[in-house]
């Protein structure tokens, strides 16, 4: 998150009129990387001084000159708006470094082919089985993402209109049962939403499946389950899903 704090250095602090509480902004970090860090790893390659050994670096950075600093602290803020703004919303840097990352790092047995300007497949491939937070983090969900970092991908519109409609749902009901078409996700997801008559009696067949126990006369559950009885049960461990 270093060149996101050295942007919002930029464009939340440095052009502010009014001074900034940093305890109740939380902006520690912000300053840190954008007035030390940043502006100290540039200078360093700059001069060729080592860069691994941060507290070093930056013992020498803060003895130079502020005209020196200056110099590296506007150097690092305009990579940084470069990197957060301009690649961002004004060329499509993002949408093919995102596209391309996804592709290659998708679940084995998850075909799709994602391409830009079809964000809705994101969507539609998280809510079938949390296939681009496996990309990213190796998880299904965004719930268990540890959140560490700040992300700022695409536009700010991506994040409002294709929040995640909760894969965590599937994986609570179905944890084997990954959707790997995004077609196939698509069309259960428009069936779910359906408001016609048909709607309703899929949706009420779902709920029927997911919470009653038929009695199979073999698996007995507190003693309920002889051949056809039929009593809810908060999980349908029997159920055929595919029914």
């Amino acid at each position: 998150p270093g060149w996101y704090n050295s942007y919002l250095y930029r464009t939340q602090v440095f052009a502010a009129s009014d001074d900034f509480n940093i305890d109740c902004t939380n902006y520690g970090d912000t300053l840190s990387d954008a007035l030390i860090a940043r502006p100290a790893g540039l200078w360093g390659s700059d001069t060729g001084v080592n860069t691994v050994n941060k507290t070093a670096l930056h013992k020498k950075y803060s003895v130079l000159s502020q005209t020196v600093k200056n110099k590296y602290i506007m150097l690092a803020s305009n990579i940084s708006y470069l990197i957060q703004h301009v690649y961002r919303t004004e060329t499509d840097f993002h949408d093919q470094f995102v596209v391309k990352y996804l592709n290659k790092f998708r679940d084995a047995n998850f075909t799709h082919t994602f391409t830009v300007g079809n964000w809705s497949e994101l969507g539609l491939a998280q809510w079938g089985g949390g296939f681009v937070t496996y990309a990213l983090e190796n998880v299904r969900t965004t719930k268990q993402i540890v959140r560490d970092g700040m992300w700022n991908f695409g536009q700010d519109r991506y994040h409002i209109n294709f929040l995640e409609y909760a894969s965590w749902c599937v994986r609570q009901g179905f944890p084997y049962h990954w959707i790997y078409s995004v077609d196939d996700s698509r069309t259960l997801l428009n069936a779910l939403a359906r408001n016609d008559s048909l709607g309703v009696s899929f949706r009420e067949h779902i709920f029927y499946r997911g919470s009653t126990l038929i009695g199979d006369g073999v698996n007995l559950v507190n003693n309920v389950g002889d051949l056809g009885e039929v009593a809810f049960t908060p999980e349908a461990n029997l159920v055929r899903l595919g029914e």
